[in-house]
């Protein structure tokens, strides 16, 4: 891996700079305060609570670092929340803790957590680098176990409260209908909840996938349903709806663009028939017409130049049937078990998203992103058409574009905006919902095998006591050999931070 040396490199510490007088100066931390109430307060309440859940959850896994740093016998001189300058702190015993101007991180300094570091040699015997390999391990996954421990905690409280979430694997081949959406085809055709739809047109459909495959290729006709209800059979006939695959969305420009399954209820007011008819009326040469588009996000008025040709596979059918099913009440054992087990689940997914991120195709796509943030201002100096409220006549615009989030990294201030509108739809049940993902997140992220991550001083220890092993002496890394390494670490992670930052201000996400 590198270079090792018997013993740490020991100079004559630096003076350490005076520590503030309890309450010297309050008022520092009175404004920080008072500014974080304001702006919930202003901006919305919401905002303010995601803001002291976040500040709690680092908190929290700082303070993991310090238990186990003092229980394992190693010194500890700070610890603080916030970063930057400071504005107020105290000292008790040998451990100066405080407030820092800047409250998006916290921070616990534990002494000779390298080679480089010069300490005292009164206090060397109780630098991190002389610690055993067990203590030291314990001391550095202390802050990611105590963020997965908030992420279980959070899930279990979830479940106790609204009951566990189905196997998603299972839905496939064991749905039932959970909700059927007034004023559909489903509706319409007489399907109640716990029904299930096993053929269309005489054609199985044993599985969801097969039934949404056999509906898009009927979008907008009518078809003949065999439900099975109570174990009895019966059929049914439905005018299905439809809305605009993927491709059909991409072809109709819209600030911000439009989705699959958004739906065009009228041109000008009138009804549609069908897609047909769309495609029609849009490929005719003309005066621009009004589409009303029904999005997740409410009914929208767009302005569409033509002509413009649609594809015959823009279209996909919409029954107005939901396969979510209620949650499944359990017992806080059933709950903790589940709580337990979707750690791992998320962060599988959380680590696929980032993998698909960090290769080369997905660096390329998000350097796009960042250089093409903003794009909405430039489409309007283009004349691209925006969504306004369908009840807005003219006047007012639509939400604010959002790219997928598998294409994206979100900062802390994408992460508060987000949470303040998950508290405003869902409450305090999305919000911790919210939180036990950030705690997931922050977890795998910090286990990263790298310095200056969690996972590289634990990769570090987990190398010197394999080599001490194998040469019956102690070893201890060269840190200076991997400064290069480390450094770019952190370059990467400055650019990251800054272009998230930048998004999230130009183009910030907006929830359907």
């Amino acid at each position: 891996m590198t270079d090792t040396i018997d013993r740490p490199t020991i100079t004559e510490p630096e003076p350490e700079p005076p520590v503030q007088a309890p309450l010297d100066n309050p008022l520092r931390l009175v404004a920080l305060v008072g500014g974080l109430a304001a702006l919930g307060l202003v901006v919305n309440p919401w905002v303010l609570a995601i803001i002291l859940a976040l500040l709690v959850s680092v908190f929290l896994h700082e303070l993991g670092h310090f238990w186990v740093a003092r229980r394992s016998g190693m010194k500890v001189t700070e610890f603080f929340i916030g970063i930057g300058p400071r504005l107020w702190s105290f000292r008790r015993g040998e451990v100066e803790y405080g407030v820092k101007a800047v409250p998006i991180a916290a921070y616990v300094r534990i002494i000779g957590m390298h080679n480089l570091e010069p300490v005292d040699p009164v206090d060397e015997p109780r630098t991190y680098r002389q610690q055993s390999y067990p203590k030291r391990l314990a001391t550095v996954l202390a802050g990611p176990a105590a963020n997965i421990a908030i992420g279980v905690v959070l899930f279990f409280g979830l479940y106790v409260a609204h009951g566990i979430p189905q196997d998603p694997d299972q839905l496939d081949t064991t749905w039932t209908v959970a909700q059927v959406v007034p004023g559909t085809a489903a509706a319409a055709a007489g399907i109640e909840a716990g029904d299930r739809v096993v053929a269309i047109d005489g054609l199985p459909a044993e599985q969801w996938s097969q039934l949404t495959t056999l509906l898009d290729e009927r979008a907008g006709q009518e078809v003949t349903l065999t439900l099975e209800r109570d174990g009895e059979p019966l059929e049914a006939q439905a005018e299905l709806g439809w809305g605009l695959s993927d491709v059909g969305a991409e072809a109709i420009p819209s600030r911000p663009a439009l989705t699959g399954g958004t739906r065009v209820l009228a041109i000008e007011g009138e009804a549609l028939e069908g897609f047909p008819e769309l495609q029609q009326v849009l490929a005719a040469p003309g005066d621009p017409v009004t589409l009303t588009v029904e999005t997740a996000a409410g009914r929208f008025l767009l302005d569409v130049d033509r002509p413009l040709a649609l594809p015959d596979e823009g279209v996909r059918a919409f029954l107005g049937v939901s396969r979510e099913p209620d949650p499944v009440d359990g017992g806080p054992a059933d709950a903790a078990v589940a709580a337990v087990r979707t750690v791992p689940e998320t962060a599988s997914a959380m680590g696929q998203v980032l993998g698909n991120l960090f290769s080369p195709s997905g660096l390329s796509r998000y350097a796009e992103l960042v250089v093409t943030s903003g794009e909405s201002a430039r489409q309007a100096e283009a004349g691209v058409p925006a969504l306004r409220p369908a009840d807005a006549g003219t006047s007012g615009a639509g939400p604010a574009a959002s790219p997928p989030p598998e294409e994206r990294i979100v900062s802390i201030v994408g992460i508060v905006n987000v949470g303040g509108q998950i508290g405003d739809s869902l409450g305090w049940s999305g919000l911790l919902g919210l939180l036990a993902l950030v705690n997931i997140f922050l977890a795998l992220i910090n286990l990263v095998p790298l310095l200056p991550f969690d996972g590289g001083h634990a990769l570090v220890a987990t190398y010197e006591a394999i080599r001490g092993k194998l040469t019956g002496r102690i070893h201890r890394v060269d840190i200076a050999k991997l400064m290069p390494l480390t450094y770019a670490v952190v370059f990467v992670l400055l650019g990251l931070g800054l272009s998230a930052i930048w998004l999230d201000v130009t183009d910030p996400l907006s929830l359907p």
